[in-house]
Formats: C-alpha cells, sequence, structure tokens
C-alpha cells in the first residue's frame, strides 16, 4: 500500500492524489487514538469478543456508519436514509440524544421509525465532544 500508483491514463488518476492525503491523515489520527488508548475508549481497541475490526472482512466489503444524527427535517439525513433504501442497503446511525430529541420534538415517533426504516441504530451519546 505505501508504494501505491495509479497509471497517468486510468480512471482513478484524479483520485489517487485526495485519497493518498486522506489516508495519511487517518492513519495519523488512528495513531493518535492508539497512544490514547486504554484511556479513552476507541476504535483501535476491541472491548469484547463480539466486536471486530475491519481487517477480518473480506476485501471490497464495506460496513457504513454515520455519526452525530439525526439532521433537522428534511436534512442530510432525510436523503440518505432514503438513497440508501432505494438502493437495498443498510447502515448503523450512531445517533446523538440532543439531535433526537430535537427532532423528535419537531416530529413524530412514527415519523423517526420511519426515517431508520431497514437501518441500524445506535446510541453515540448526548452531545458530541471531541476527546
Amino acid at each position: 500500500a505505501g508504494k501505491f500508483e495509479v497509471a497517468d491514463d486510468s480512471f482513478y488518476v484524479k483520485w489517487a492524489e485526495p485519497s493518498a492525503v486522506f489516508h495519511h491523515r487517518y492513519l495519523d489520527e488512528q495513531l493518535r487514538l492508539a497512544a490514547l488508548s486504554p484511556q479513552i475508549s476507541s476504535e483501535i481497541a476491541l472491548l469484547g469478543d463480539q466486536e471486530f475490526n475491519g481487517e477480518n472482512m473480506h476485501d471490497r466489503l464495506f460496513m457504513l456508519t454515520f455519526d452525530s444524527g439525526p439532521t433537522v427535517i428534511g436534512g442530510t439525513t432525510d436523503w440518505l436514509t432514503d438513497y440508501l433504501r432505494k438502493q437495498s442497503m443498510s447502515a448503523t446511525f450512531f445517533v446523538l440524544g440532543n439531535s433526537l430529541k430535537a427532532r423528535l420534538d419537531k416530529s413524530s415517533d412514527q415519523a423517526l421509525r420511519a426515517l431508520y426504516k431497514g437501518q441500524c441504530v445506535g446510541v453515540q451519546g448526548w452531545e458530541y465532544r471531541a476527546h
């Protein structure tokens, strides 16, 4: 992976440089999180037998996760969940309690159930705070 090269005439040539920048930043973040562990739980450490890392998955298999939702009514959460259903895909949405309450205050329980129909929903916490 360290010697990944893309031919100049490749379909992916415009993708290669931004991807390299992203992956270097991602690696830096993973190293930072590893340095914090075990003081702060992160995706580096497995905390139980039911957890697994992406390295244990088959190539080209992706698990989609989205954090910090839901957005306001009509926002990107609505678009994304609708798109995923139309594509017969699912993802895990880690919602924030304060965002969920704000959405529920302007909607209904049934509307929230419909929003996340066919998706997996987990709780990220009440509000987001960077560590």
